[in-house]
């Protein structure tokens, strides 16, 4: 469970439905890898209030078109990317999370939009947010 309310099955699956916004930039942050643990990891989009994810979790964002940095952090490490686009445009991101019994790492997914957005099909939305 996160600390703040997540959003009802209903909004969660018309988020899987990825349909674009004509007015806005709609980003999905998603968490789903087999290796990720039960650690909380902070999503932030331009320096915006941050948001708690966990394994198996998405965050639906959306923007004013142009460029926009997503960050996250965990254990005091911040990485983050710059995602790019118009109205209209749907956009997919992961983390990519590895935990082991000595060691949790998480980091940037290199992988194609289209398998990103498979893999939130199977996520549960945890935050709604227009960062406009």
């Amino acid at each position: 469970c996160t600390s703040a309310p997540v959003p009802s099955l209903n909004a969660d699956a018309e988020a899987k439905r990825f349909v674009p916004d004509p007015s806005a930039l709609t980003v999905y942050v998603v968490r789903r890898n087999w290796g990720d643990g039960r650690n909380f990891v902070k999503v932030q989009a331009d320096n915006g209030p941050a948001i708690e994810t966990l394994p198996d979790t998405m965050v639906r964002m959306k923007f004013k078109p142009g460029a926009h940095t997503i960050a996250f952090e965990f254990e005091g490490k911040r990485q983050s990317t710059t995602i790019t686009g118009q109205a209209g445009d749907v956009r997919f991101v992961r983390i990519d999370g590895t935990v082991w019994s000595w060691k949790s790492t998480y980091e940037w997914a290199t992988e194609s939009e289209a398998a990103i957005r498979e893999r939130a099909l199977k996520a549960r939305l945890v935050a709604d947010v227009a960062a406009r």
